[in-house]
């Protein structure tokens, strides 16, 4: 039958997985102007120590933690804000320090503690302010300019100018540096308009490369592997460690006016490009293929790719802000229009006989290979199925396809030819409106259940019916499958059912009530999943009875909406798509996982019915954008890296607003202030609106309070003393942090411990009544631990009161 099919090649098609075996489609999540970014104009991106990712914007700096974006902007009333909003470069260096480079203000540093931008001491030695290029080495901060001035700054040796020189051959010209690098040797390397330059052991010399012109224009340099990559006008050229250059293939694509202006480079050799027009993926050993990243802008430059370890990135959009790809991007395989689909509602999927899986529809039938190639058929073929609307697809093991269609059945033979039964037919009729189920049973024949037209039990080479069960007062079937002894199981209103084949007759084995089943799954011969309003449902089958045993509601994770369809991988594992996305529930774990927009799903409505699972593990789903979506379950690789809970801020509320303060060391709430904000953010990027937190406050919390997305606790009305507050966030993989922080609550004035010995000695000399016993406590005394009324003096005494000291304190001193 694949003869008859027209290829429409997908430029993924041929990226094969080491770790899965589904195409790559990288789809980034955008971050723009509604999450808080400043400006759609990125210039830089870079990840600190704790894990907070430094955006470099046409607008601004921002910082974003996975909920929002802190701006930081020039504020001509504010000393230590930024020199200028244009920011050109953002560096992290290895001490966590982060530099920022403005256009017009120069070179500064962030001061965490005290939030602001101190600009660097340039000694008058900074010709050219317009700083385009970071990088550092063992304590030393490099920078180039516009002017192609190469600078050297250390908090020890302070700052250093290499300055340009168009009279020296061998040296920095006066054409601006756009990229630095540093080398394992410990060499500079940079990329200017001149060429390339290396300093070395403080030489500078300018290294000539293979070409046409041994000078051109270098726009990135970037160490990759065991490489030196450079993207130049006149291609991609690579110096390998033994001195060798060479040149890749494709290396003629990256010329100018599409030169390579950025690299990252994934485990396994694939890479990433970006160039004067757009995002390139290489996989490894292969050619590069453009990426459609949803930017609105396809000629802009895309000037910095930031990898990081877990294999999450992140981008430019040009037009649109920045863009995210997960971690685990390569387990899951996303098409649709802009890949060869169909504009239309893909309503039935089943898998291929040879691979891949079968697309049914009102436009007819393609195929999906397992190497993203979209297939369709040959006319008169297409044709002739165009005038059926697909809901249901099965494939015989000789490559007969039957489809399940708007009143009646069709069978496609091996060779391409098309037979129709319906209502009306003659001979095997096929009943009913729709025909929305369509199955090979364990012993090959067809299996088929259409909308008040109940079931049918046919050959699957000729189409013959073989058994008839008539629709009854249990109304239509909303799902069908079979037990893994080869029993044919429906459900629906009445619960489930189970065949009788000696009497020809449905059994009703379980009851539900008034909830109707949508969709059910064995784990096994003695268990069985079902999935209602109320939520996934299991059943054990003991001795030789079904029992209810155990409930995945909302609690758990399981929203209340009925279901589209479920499935059960090979890790027992079972999978429910929805209208609100796909969940996943592991029962040896007892983890609710879902997959949706925040995995990066341009929808997450899922088709009803339409979800299926090949025999190798691949479970593909249909959904409501004209998409259908490929999921590797055989490809939880190793277990992602710990999340970072950081401490970003503290907040106390002063009249009637809240105060910040950045979040390092103990919180302190000052005397005469009862409310404390203290923010965490887990540093998780993957799906931030599923990271969940909770707190316990040593000595006031009973047990652990569920704050849900939220990382901030507020804590109001503490009596003054010392707290611990332990903070603990899980990420959407269920991978834990925790930590703690001292909570220090300020007693006023007059209850210090210097204001209480003050106080002792006060009364020790105005009442030399006080019992000697009880002035060496007080001496000691802490707030709150006072000796009593009754140990020190009639009731008639009353302490000062905090507004100002007491008269009679006045006329003791005078005495």
């Amino acid at each position: 039958m694949r003869t008859a099919l027209t290829t429409v090649l997908l430029w993924l098609g041929a990226c094969a997985l080491a770790i899965a075996a589904l195409p790559e489609t990288p789809r980034f999540r955008p971050l723009g102007a509604q999450d808080g970014l400043p400006s759609s104009e990125i210039t830089g991106i870079a990840r600190d120590r704790a894990g907070f990712i430094w955006i470099a914007t046409g607008d601004g700096l921002a910082r974003y933690d996975g909920v929002q974006m802190r701006v930081w902007r020039h504020d001509p009333d504010r000393a230590g804000s930024l020199g200028d909003n244009f920011v050109q470069a953002v560096h992290v260096d290895a001490s966590d320090r982060v530099w920022v480079a403005t256009e017009k203000g120069g070179l500064a540093r962030y001061l965490r503690d005290e939030d602001r931008f101190e600009p660097i001491d340039d000694e008058g030695l900074i010709s050219d302010p317009n700083i385009l290029a970071l990088a550092d080495r063992d304590g030393e901060l490099w920078f180039g300019a516009m002017d192609g001035a190469l600078y050297r700054w250390s908090e020890t040796a302070g700052l250093h100018r290499f300055a340009p020189d168009d009279d020296a051959p061998d040296g920095l010209s006066s054409e601006p540096i756009l990229d630095l690098e540093v080398d394992p040797q410990g060499r500079l390397w940079a990329a200017t308009f001149g060429g390339l330059v290396v300093v070395d052991r403080d030489r500078v010399r300018r290294v000539a490369m293979p070409g046409t012109a041994p000078h051109p224009r270098v726009y990135a340099v970037r160490w990759l592997g065991d490489a030196l990559w450079t993207g130049t006008a006149q291609g991609i050229h690579v110096l390998d460690v033994d001195g060798g250059w060479r040149a890749p293939a494709w290396s003629a694509m990256f010329e100018a006016p599409n030169a390579a202006v950025s690299f990252a480079r994934d485990d396994d050799g694939a890479l990433w490009i970006g160039s004067q027009r757009r995002l390139w993926r290489v996989p490894a050993g292969g050619v590069p293929r453009p990426v459609e990243t949803g930017a609105p802008l396809q000629d802009r430059g895309i000037m910095k790719i930031l990898r990081q370890a877990d294999g999450a990135v992140w981008v430019p959009l040009p037009g649109l802000g920045l863009g995210y790809l997960r971690s685990d991007w390569r387990q899951v395989a996303q098409f649709d229009t802009r890949d060869g689909l169909l504009p239309t509602l893909y309503t039935a999927l089943a898998p291929a006989r040879d691979g891949g899986i079968w697309l049914g529809s009102s436009s007819g039938v393609q195929w999906l290979s397992s190497g993203g190639e979209v297939e369709a058929f040959e006319e008169p073929l297409n044709s002739q199925l165009l005038a059926h609307r697909v809901f249901s697809i099965a494939e015989t093991d000789s490559g007969v396809l039957w489809l399940g269609v708007r009143a009646g059945l069709v069978r496609v033979g091996a060779q391409g030819t098309v037979d129709y039964w319906g209502p009306d037919s003659a001979h095997d009729a096929a009943p009913g409106r729709i025909t929305d189920h369509a199955l090979i049973g364990p012993e090959g024949t067809l299996w088929t259940a259409a909308r008040q037209g109940g079931i049918q039990q046919r050959d699957a080479q000729t189409g013959r019916v073989l058994r008839e069960i008539p629709p009854d007062e249990r109304g239509d079937h909303e799902a069908m499958g079979f037990d893994p002894e080869g029993r044919l199981w429906t459900a629906g209103d009445y619960g489930m059912a189970l065949f009788d084949p000696d009497s020809g007759r449905l059994e009703p084995l379980i009851a539900t009530g008034a909830r109707t089943v949508v969709a059910f799954a064995f784990d096994g011969a003695d268990s069985l999943w079902l999935q209602s309003i109320d939520g996934l449902d299991r059943y054990r089958r003991i001795d030789g009875r079904w029992t209810f045993d155990d409930r995945v509601d909302a609690r758990r994770g399981m929203p209340p909406l009925s279901a589209s369809a479920l499935r059960i991988d090979a890790q027992r594992r079972v999978w429910v798509s929805t209208t609100r996305g796909l969940y996943r529930w592991d029962p040896d774990a007892e983890r609710m996982r879902h997959f949706g927009v925040g995995l990066g799903f341009r929808s997450q409505e899922f088709v009803y019915r339409a979800l299926t699972l090949t025999a190798d593990g691949v479970l593909a789903g249909a959904t409501r954008d004209a998409g259908v979506v490929l999921i590797d379950t055989t490809a939880d690789a190793a277990p992602p890296a710990p999340p970072t809970l950081e401490l970003d801020r503290f907040a106390v509320r002063e009249d009637g607003e809240w105060r910040e303060r950045v979040g390092h060391g103990a919180a302190v709430l000052a005397p005469g202030r009862s409310e404390l904000r203290i923010s965490a953010r887990l540093l998780s990027f993957d799906d931030p609106l599923a990271n969940r937190y909770w707190s316990k406050l040593e000595g006031v919390d009973g047990d652990w309070q569920a704050q849900g997305a939220s990382g901030d606790r507020v804590l109001v009305g503490l009596p003054p003393g010392r707290y611990t507050l332990h903070l603990r966030a899980a990420d959407a993989h269920g991978s834990l942090a925790e930590r703690s922080v001292e909570v220090l609550v300020q007693p006023p004035w007059w209850r210090t411990r210097t204001a209480l010995v003050r106080g002792c000695c006060w009364h020790s000399r105005c009442w030399p009544r006080w019992p000697p016993a009880t002035a060496h406590a007080c001496a000691g005394a802490t707030p709150g631990s006072l000796p009593s009324a009754s140990a020190r003096w009639p009731s008639r005494l009353r302490w000062p009161r905090a507004a100002s000291s007491p008269p009679s304190a006045t006329r003791c001193a005078r005495r």
